[in-house]
């Protein structure tokens, strides 16, 4: 999945670029399959601690989270800073900051609540929301993944109905249908039914509905012109990312290793850097190639970010944690 999450991570870069595609924002669609893919490599991951018995498994895991996703953050924090404290600005720099927004910063974990915080208006990282989101799903994993089937149902009807409710203007659409964990839980659940322990014939038959009825929603969008943001690029997330996330949870080695290995491993880089080249080449604006330039530099900063950061930190910890532990856990991307 290494080349396909870099190619989603460059989507993403490219809205903040205000690149448009037949008038569809290619960031949301995006956000939708990296949801897919996150339920999907994040069941895979808990079911690599369960099988081990371990009586540490949901302490390992979060730890494991821990040391994949802070380490880059944090650089990415200190880039954004400097930005700030240089005079930058932006919409996401466009108030002085109070105790309580540079807290929010550093837990990163609320950032996806700015419509109730404000904290849109001083964010470091913009790209992050997306992130907390995730890290909201990684507190749950734990305990979805000891849910039986119809207690997992449950919990999926129950977020498609806020989704629902979001597309029918009974909810916020954008923060019930895009933004906010309730109304995307049903997406990272449909990633986790990919390496889920359920029955196999279960898992077919509930993918294979969500994609019809998302294929129906869509022609509805269509024919009765009701194309809005977030609604027409979620139902594209979902219905590009299902057979996408099956194809490669297939086990099926598509591209070269190396080149799959080290793109997959810059991807998440590029997603936390791009605003941060975004700022700083403002100051040498105007510049010739400037999507060019804002991709290649994201990428150089994600190459130093994994292999300097990244790595050595992991290499650290992640040892000291295998021998607390007694565990054999390697690098996961």
């Amino acid at each position: 999945m290494g080349i396909v999450r870099f190619v989603l991570a460059i989507l993403v870069v490219l809205s903040h670029l205000d690149k448009r595609f037949l008038g569809i924002n290619p960031g949301v669609p995006a956000v939708i399959v990296f949801y897919l893919f996150c339920g999907y490599s994040q069941s895979r991951l808990w079911l690599r601690f369960s099988r081990m018995g371990h009586k540490d498994a949901v302490k390992v895991y979060y730890l494991n989270r821990a040391l994949r996703i802070l380490p880059q953050y944090f650089f990415a924090l200190i880039l954004g800073m400097a930005i700030f404290l240089s005079g930058g600005s932006s919409y996401y720099l466009s108030v002085s900051p109070s105790m309580f927004d540079w807290i929010q910063n550093i837990l990163l974990v609320p950032l996806n609540f700015f419509m109730f915080t404000g904290i849109d208006h001083f964010t470091l990282v913009p790209p992050a929301w997306s992130l907390a989101l995730e890290i909201q799903f990684y507190f749950l994993m734990p305990f979805i993944a000891r849910l039986k089937f119809h207690y997992f149902v449950f919990l999926f009807v129950s977020s498609l109905t806020l989704f629902i409710f979001s597309q029918l203007h009974y909810l916020n659409l954008e923060y019930f249908g895009y933004r906010l964990l309730p109304g995307m839980l049903f997406v990272f659940l449909t990633g986790y039914l990919f390496y889920s322990h359920f029955e196999v014939m279960r898992v077919i038959n509930s993918i294979k509905a969500l994609w019809i009825v998302s294929f129906i929603y869509l022609i509805v969008i269509l024919a009765f012109r009701l194309v809005q943001p977030f609604n027409l690029e979620v139902v594209l997330g979902l219905l590009v990312g299902l057979p996408v996330t099956y194809i490669f949870s297939g086990k099926r080695n598509f591209f070269p290793k190396r080149a799959d290995s080290l793109l997959g491993a810059t991807s998440y880089g590029v997603f936390l850097y791009h605003f941060f080249v975004i700022w700083l080449l403002k100051y040498f604006s105007p510049i010739y190639y400037y999507c060019f330039w804002v991709i290649s530099l994201s990428f150089i900063l994600a190459l130093l970010g994994h292999y300097c950061i990244e790595l050595p930190i992991w290499r650290e910890l992640n040892t000291r944690i295998n021998q607390r532990f007694n565990l054999t856990i390697t690098h996961n991307i």
